[in-house]
């Protein structure tokens, strides 16, 4: 193996690694926002069982 061999492997290996980091970022962002989701979801619920909503 040649350094240029190397070196190319290691750029390879490099953007393999920076779209699994971006795919992970992605994903990390998404269960933010679920876990959000569901510890709003009963209070949305109360909020149209509620009589006055406009308060």
């Amino acid at each position: 193996m040649t350094f240029e061999d190397i070196s190319g492997k290691l750029k390879e290996s490099r953007k393999v690694v920076k779209a699994t980091e971006n795919k992970l970022k992605a994903v990390n962002e998404q269960i933010h926002y679920i876990g959000q989701y569901l510890a709003n979801k009963p209070v949305f619920a109360q909020m149209l069982k509620a009589r006055n909503k406009k308060n």
